[in-house]
């Protein structure tokens, strides 16, 4: 694993007694190669060796016959005759970088028998400014703002065999505004607004369709993988008077919220990406 933050901070008065500003960013950059989901086992059925052979549907049948079904399930006949030829695509398809779709095992006997390690990456940016403005001696204005972007590739998502990657996007953004005004030694207003998004994206990596392996879906379009992309949203709106005496006493409240939430269920396919699993630069 590693693992890089960096980042700096600078402000100071844009105008004398009037206007301040702060601003701060930090980066992360990190190459895991131990994470939950850039490691993975499976137990794998003995498939044969040489698939591109003429005779490797027999073969297969001979190594398979011997395994149980589920309940209600075809058994394989010995000599491979009823073995379904999208399983034999399947089994024959293979990543860029020329492994086989669905590897053999790497180990003999029962039990796990396949174990695979790819690195993903994580990468985060951040960025967070406050302004501060003195606009008369009784009104104070103060407006805050962060955002971060950050982008995920994950190796195995949901899947135990290498080739079915994913990389997840997320973008945060909050506004925080208040304003003072100051009508009486006793009594105060401050006005505020916040809003926030959060949308998130995540898409598939995978490089086989469907259509590679001679399998057909109802209605399957083009590019035939769905990524789920989330935007959620929300904002607030309100203002308070206090009345100051021996205590402050809040003598006038209100406030407005709302939030939005829309769900995107879009087709893309992702580029692959040579450092994160076994594929040809995009």
């Amino acid at each position: 694993m590693r693992q890089n933050q960096f980042g700096g901070s600078f402000g100071g008065p844009i105008k004398k007694d009037k206007l301040f500003f702060f601003g701060s960013y930090q980066g992360t950059r990190q190459f895991n190669g131990v994470a939950g989901q850039g490691t993975t086992s499976a137990t794998l059925y003995p498939v044969p060796d040489n698939r591109d052979a003429a005779d490797f549907r027999a073969r297969l049948g001979a190594a398979m016959c011997g395994f149980p079904t589920r309940p209600g399930s075809i058994q394989i006949a010995c000599d491979g005759s009823n073995i379904n030829p999208v399983a034999l695509k399947l089994l024959n398809a293979k990543n860029p970088d020329g492994t086989f779709l669905v590897p053999s095992p790497q180990t003999q006997g029962s039990g796990v028998n396949f174990t695979a390690q790819l690195p993903g990456r994580y990468q985060e940016d951040q960025f967070n400014t406050n302004l501060d403005f003195n606009l008369r001696p009784a009104d104070h204005l103060s407006v805050k703002y962060f955002f971060s972007n950050s982008n995920a590739d994950v190796p195995f998502a949901g899947a135990t065999v290498p080739g079915f990657p994913a990389r997840r996007d997320f973008a945060n953004r909050n506004v925080a505004i208040s304003e003072n005004h100051i009508f009486s030694p006793q009594m105060i207003n401050q006005f505020r607004f916040g809003f926030s998004r959060m949308a998130g994206q995540g898409l598939a990596g995978g490089k086989i369709t469907d259509q590679d392996v001679g399998l057909n879906r109802f209605s399957d379009p083009p590019e035939r993988i769905l990524p789920n992309i989330q935007v959620l949203g929300a904002f607030q709106l309100g203002n308070s008077v206090h009345l100051l005496r021996d205590r402050a006493v809040p003598i006038g409240t209100g406030a407005w919220s709302g939030s939005v939430l829309a769900e995107v269920w879009r087709q893309r396919r992702l580029p692959a990406r040579g450092h994160v699993w076994p594929a040809t630069s995009a």
